[in-house]
């Protein structure tokens, strides 16, 4: 997906093959951002999704520029992420 494809309230989800992950900084130990990442086990349907609030305010110190709604929390994406990250097709 192009970040440019990205419309506010947009449903996401991983590509098949792919499920969600949570990053977390290696330094203070919080999270940094969502990711995504190859299924490892023979079900692999993930299907929580995300839905797409905006850009992160100038406040926010985050990885990611662009931030999701995902679990009840705001988080940003992972930039290299949204390859493996697809609309929801309702």
């Amino acid at each position: 997906m192009l970040v440019s494809e990205l419309k506010t309230g947009m449903l996401l989800k991983p590509k098949k093959g792919f499920v969600w992950r949570v990053q977390n900084s290696v330094y203070s130990g919080q999270i940094l951002c969502l990711t995504v990442e190859p299924c490892e086990s023979k079900v692999c349907d993930d299907d929580q999704v995300a839905i797409y609030v905006g850009e992160r305010s100038a406040g926010d110190i985050t990885y990611g520029k662009q931030m999701v709604l995902w679990k009840g929390n705001k988080i940003s994406v992972n930039p290299s992420a949204w390859r493996c990250i697809v609309p929801v097709k309702l």
